[in-house]
């Protein structure tokens, strides 16, 4: 929506990060359909509800990005961890405009955006992948000081570490009376 007014590819493209598909994907992945057209990415896959969010080590909370669609729809596949409400009553397709917490919700993150041949006008295209990592050791993506520039649902923008991003748990939800650990950076619902 915003590409028209932009008339400056470079925006889309981190001035640290390498500029070719491969450097994200591997080489068979979109096969010689895919142009990187942007190094940040939208996660709208990772959906917000109690995830065993961070294996190493071991982190459970509320965390997910918002989706930017209607939030009464049921999210398919949401996970759910004992001790925890069922995902039905806080797991959903959540818009920016239903951010409880619009300074706290990460809307971007540094990764990649990989489309099939752009639309006509514009820089992008349809998404053939698109993706995020938060581990400091892959420095394609922890490119800045081992960590990565967020933007956020008010349009604020913040660094952040990429192993803090993925393990503090430090803020709290509150459901059903209880208090749940979540994710500082991802407070989108309670």
């Amino acid at each position: 929506m915003v590409d028209p007014y932009a008339k400056n590819r470079d925006i889309w493209m981190c001035p640290s990060a390498p500029r070719n598909a491969t450097a994200f994907i591997a080489p068979t992945d979109c096969s010689g359909v895919g142009t990187l057209v942007s190094t940040y990415a939208w996660s709208p896959y990772v959906p917000y509800t109690y995830y065993e969010w961070s294996t190493n080590p071991k982190v459970e909370m509320f965390a997910g990005f918002i989706s930017g669609y209607d939030p009464t729809t049921r999210m398919t596949g949401c996970q759910e961890l004992a001790g925890v409400p069922n995902p039905p009553d806080y797991c959903y397709d959540i818009g920016v405009e239903f951010a409880e917490h619009p300074a706290e919700a990460a809307f971007l993150t540094e990764g990649y955006y990989i489309a099939y041949a752009p639309i006509a006008g514009t820089q992008f295209g349809s998404a053939c992948t698109t993706g995020w990592n938060a581990d400091p050791r892959k420095p394609t993506y922890a490119r800045h000081n081992e960590g990565m520039n967020l933007a956020y649902c008010d349009g604020h923008m913040k660094w952040v570490n990429d192993n803090r991003f993925m393990t503090d748990s430090s803020a709290r939800a509150s459901y059903g009376g209880d208090q749940y650990p979540q994710s500082p950076f991802m407070r989108i619902g309670p």
